[in-house]
């Protein structure tokens, strides 16, 4: 009876505000819950249950608001702990990689393709050599490597992370251990994006995965125009077979603000050869031709602006920044919500919900901001807003 809840309420406190809670017209429901609060008062050796039921237990609406409240704190609590548990498998599946993997080959430090003549073929997308033949291969072999390492550990205490995409790919590049490739990557790209792009300032990479397309490969047909899930596209072919045809690039003008091209809409065709590269906005529409000879690989690395802006962690509350893409939904006039859902390499990768978890909207990473908890206090329900 001494205990409390995790909200700091006692025995006698939660049933009051479950008594709160029941209606009048409830005649039995709350008639047993005055007996449970006699019990709980005749345990405490307190004789004043009358009084305790006319002066302690909270008006409706209060109640109501203290269920909300308690509800938006454990969903909080939840979603932390759902985030914190992903970090925690991340971490001890690089630590198996560390320990149980072999690398095939020692793929660092990458070479260098010969020249790095850059090309603007379409507005808005940069192509260049970049990696030697080699590094493309080692790279290449390497990730396969892999892929069989991990399908071949069964032993679950030896477990190395492996993600298939949907469309047979190999994702989460970055949580199999290839994080020093694509740091490496990161520091090859950046002289040239100050070359081509001076209003990038910084990037990070923080997903990448491998393409592999061959013929007879379902998805080969059902590629469609479409804009990435990234700040920045890097597009490196790694691979490519003597006889490999197509497989191609289509980038595309959109017609107007907020719609999507059609096949007339395309400008450019950009063809891969292996360590030749290319970089765009994720705002940029294209779509990868069906492949007709051949196989073709190629590594797509998703990268995020302004390497140094703390990123808003699941369960927290938050607000929109300055100058957001997507200054509607819930967050809309200065409204304040509980970041739901990260997945890390969608172009709106955040999920926000607001107070009440009744309606939800996505988005961009340097859209929202954290608040501090004091400026979340507000009813759940209502539209709750802080002063700039």
């Amino acid at each position: 009876l001494d205990k409390k809840d995790s909200f700091g309420r006692s025995v006698l406190q939660a049933t009051l505000d479950a008594y709160a809670m029941v209606t009048p017209d409830r005649v039995k429901v709350r008639s047993r819950l005055a007996e449970v609060v006699a019990l709980l008062c005749e345990a405490l050796g307190r004789s004043d249950v009358q009084e305790i039921l006319e002066k302690e237990v909270p008006t409706l609406e209060a109640a109501r608001e203290g269920e909300r409240l308690r509800n938006r704190q454990l969903r909080t609590r939840c979603l932390k702990a759902s985030a914190e548990k992903q970090a925690k498998v991340r971490e001890e599946g690089l630590k198996n990689i560390a320990q149980y993997y072999r690398p095939l080959h020692n793929s660092l430090p990458l070479q260098e393709a010969p020249s790095k003549r850059i090309e603007e073929p379409f507005p808005g997308v940069f192509s260049f050599n970049l990696l030697a033949a080699e590094s493309c291969q080692n790279f290449w072999e390497e990730v396969h490597h892999y892929e069989a390492a991990a399908t071949q550990h069964v032993d679950p205490s030896r477990h190395l992370p492996l993600q298939i995409r949907h469309d047979g790919n190999l994702g989460n590049l970055q949580d199999c251990g290839f994080e020093p490739f694509l740091k490496s990557l990161e520091d090859m790209f950046r002289p040239i994006l100050r070359e081509c792009m001076p209003d990038v300032t910084d990037f990070s990479i923080y997903h990448a995965f491998l393409t592999r397309n061959y013929v007879g490969r379902e998805q080969n047909a059902t590629f469609k125009i479409h804009q990435d899930k990234s700040d920045l596209t890097f597009n490196l072919c790694v691979h490519a077979s003597d006889d490999f045809q197509g497989s191609t690039v289509g980038f595309y003008e959109s017609p107007g603000p907020g719609e999507t091209p059609s096949p007339a809409d395309r400008r450019y065709t950009y063809g891969h050869e292996v360590g030749k590269a290319a970089v765009h906005s994720g705002l940029i529409w294209h779509k990868t031709d069906a492949i007709t000879a051949g196989t073709r690989g190629s590594l797509i690395a998703w990268a995020r602006l302004g390497k140094d802006i703390p990123r808003p962690s699941v369960g927290d509350f938050v607000r929109l920044g300055e100058n957001p893409r997507n200054s509607d939904g819930v967050l809309s006039n200065g409204a304040i919500g509980i970041l739901v859902e990260d997945d890390g390499v969608s172009k709106q990768p955040f999920q926000v919900s607001n107070l009440d978890g009744s309606q939800y909207s996505y988005y961009h990473s340097a859209d929202i901001i954290t608040v501090e908890a004091e400026h979340s206090e507000a009813p759940l329900g209502t539209s709750t807003t802080i002063a700039d």
